[in-house]
């Protein structure tokens, strides 16, 4: 019988932790384009302190689920390991001529 093993990982202690470190920020509300042209400087001082603290939050996840539990699932969790189980999948569905 095969055992599926899928990677886990949670940053957070619990999923209302991850709401309220999301809540009311960037993270959870998304960016808010000013009204009127992005060129302007006060424009664009808003859209850049945005990113900045899109970034900032960003980073702060990262090093959370880099403390966590099952950190060491993290290498398995990228798109290029996605890609390579999707092409085994496919080969061993299809054949090695499956996609040609």
């Amino acid at each position: 019988m095969l055992t599926r093993r899928r990677p886990h990982l949670s940053c957070f202690p619990s999923m209302h932790e991850a709401q309220e470190f999301r809540l009311n920020n960037i993270l959870g509300q998304g960016f808010s384009v000013p009204p009127g042209d992005p060129e302007v400087t006060e424009n664009r001082a808003v859209i850049v302190q945005q990113m900045r603290d899109w970034l900032a939050l960003s980073r702060a996840q990262f090093d959370l689920c880099l403390n966590a539990t099952n950190a060491d699932q993290i290498p398995y969790m990228g798109t290029a390991t996605v890609a390579r189980d999707i092409d085994h999948l496919t080969t061993v569905l299809d054949g090695k001529e499956g996609l040609m």
